[in-house]
């Protein structure tokens, strides 16, 4: 049979997906299957939210690491690194695609102010010392010796 169940494991670049398997039928369909326990994990609770602690309150007085906005004893999540306080910020407002915009007319505006100020740079009011020094060797048609030897 060519067409097997496969399962992509997608949880490396899609954090929240972790909670699923993903698997295509013989129709092509996508069917969602919770994930099955790990055997591997024990006793410790699997059903802890899948949230940033930059979103918790600083204020909250029965924290035990004001830092880190950890309670005594709370227990950790699996990916902890991702949703720790020095994590990638989480920026719910603006959109990737807004974000990408500003970067882009970031980059236009610093563009066209260089663009401008290269175009309206004054000429210098010196003569270059190469320029100056053939133009002396030129109108004495003295020949340097330094090159022979």
């Amino acid at each position: 049979m060519l067409l097997k169940q496969t399962s992509f494991r997608l949880s490396v670049f899609f954090p929240l997906q972790r909670f699923f398997n993903l698997r295509y039928n013989q129709m092509g369909l996508a069917l969602i299957h919770y994930k099955k326990e790990d055997p591997m994990v024990g006793d410790y609770p699997s059903n802890i939210p899948f949230v940033s602690r930059q979103t918790r309150t600083p204020y909250d007085s029965s924290y035990f690491d004001i830092t880190e906005r950890r309670k005594f004893g709370e227990p950790l999540h699996e990916q902890d690194e991702i949703l720790t306080m020095f994590s990638p910020d989480v920026h719910s407002h603006i959109s990737p695609s807004k974000a990408f915009f500003h970067l882009l007319t970031f980059g236009f505006v610093v563009a066209t102010f260089c663009s401008i100020t290269y175009i309206l740079r004054p000429k210098p009011f010196v003569m270059p010392r190469e320029s100056f020094i053939k133009k002396l060797e030129r109108s004495s048609n003295v020949v340097d010796d330094s090159h022979i030897s």
